[in-house]
């Protein structure tokens, strides 16, 4: 699994809830994956952060940043978060794209 899924917590979903959908499936216990709670870095982390920007072109994608700034396509999601634009068609051609540039102080900041 990648990166965002490493140390993250599961809960175990209630079984009397989706017992038929379990029962139909031969399904003993399910476990899902908790939503973190991401915080947006501040003033002093931001200041921190090695961020190298990108002119969003024709052809960008988030994965492809990420592919050739981490060597992980996976990481596209750090971009998307630090940016606050959770999707390509949240951006138009023409805008900056931050990236932060130190992956581990990053995500240490983010708390994963």
């Amino acid at each position: 699994m990648g990166l965002r899924y490493t140390n993250r917590q599961t809960i175990e979903v209630l079984k009397n809830y989706y017992k038929s959908f379990l029962d139909k499936r031969n399904i003993k216990n399910l476990k899902i994956y908790k939503t973190p709670i991401l915080e947006y870095p501040d003033a002093k982390q931001f200041a921190e952060l090695n961020v190298m920007r990108h002119i969003w072109g024709t052809g960008d994608r988030y994965y492809k940043l990420a592919y050739k700034h981490y060597g992980d396509q996976e990481l596209w999601w750090i971009i998307a978060f630090f940016n606050k634009k959770p999707t390509e068609s949240h951006l138009n051609l023409g805008d900056t794209v931050l990236i932060p540039l130190n992956l581990d102080l990053m995500l240490e900041e983010l708390g994963i």
